[in-house]
């Protein structure tokens, strides 16, 4: 069950996980994570990432930096009282995001969802110059 982008995966290993960075000329290099590092670096990244592609974008321009994956598909749930709804996003590599909220918060994400879709439907189509 190794997952690997790049040069880079996490594979099993007994009751902890190996961390492998595969350079350019062959060399790997591994770190031994725990479970919970693991599911720190699965939360902490997304945050990171978006850091620095921000920091690479001009400072006065009006074109805003951000890192995306595109949504593949996504899962409804509830949790087992009932009272929070459960989100699952699956993008295109199959990573998954769980997200929880109140009735209350989902209902208004539902709303601004359909609000921003209406616009850009109706937004004039930007041609490239």
């Amino acid at each position: 069950m190794a997952s690997e982008f790049s040069g880079l995966a996490i594979e099993p290993r007994g009751n902890e996980y190996v961390l492998k960075i595969s350079g350019r000329d062959g060399a790997t290099s591994e770190m031994v994570l725990s479970e919970e590092n693991v599911i720190f670096l699965g939360r902490f990244a997304p945050t990171v990432a978006r850091q620095i592609v921000a920091s690479k974008a001009l400072a006065d321009g009006d074109i805003s930096a951000s890192v995306a994956a595109a949504a593949k598909d996504f899962e409804l749930n509830s949790d087992i009282h009932d009272q929070l709804v459960l989100l699952r996003i699956r993008d295109e590599f199959d990573a998954e995001f769980d997200f929880s909220f109140l009735p209350s918060g989902a209902k208004y994400l539902g709303e601004r969802l359909i609000a921003w879709s209406e616009k850009l439907e109706s937004a004039p189509t930007k041609t490239k110059q």
